[in-house]
């Protein structure tokens, strides 16, 4: 329920500024703690995603960046380099995948609202 609210919200949102919209779907198999989001301009702490959960948030990136994530996984520190493709100036959709190995996969599309 809490990820439809926040998708909801970040619609919204998205259609009256030029932001850019990420999702993170936790398929590990594990919980990530100390999760962090960053790239040009932004970094945004998103606390624990839970084993199978999924959190969405808003950035604002600062011309064109890449999207790093960093996080604990079983007290293991993971620090995944940028990868996808924003521009601060453009309306993107982010999807971000965290799998079994602990790497992700970014999907950046541009959004059409």
């Amino acid at each position: 329920m809490r990820l439809v609210l926040l998708l909801a919200m970040a619609w919204a949102l998205a259609g009256c500024h030029r932001v850019t919209q990420v999702s993170i779907a936790n398929q590990s198999g594990v919980a990530l703690e100390q999760v962090v989001l960053s790239g040009a301009g932004f970094e945004r702490p998103l606390g624990t995603i839970a084993a199978g959960a999924s959190v969405a948030t808003l950035v604002h990136p600062r011309g064109e960046s890449g999207l790093a994530l960093s996080f604990r996984a079983q007290g293991r520190p993971v620090l995944l380099p940028p990868s996808g493709y924003v521009e601060g100036g453009g309306r993107y959709r982010v999807r971000v995948v965290v799998d079994p190995a602990l790497r992700a996969e970014v999907d950046a599309q541009l959004a059409s609202y």
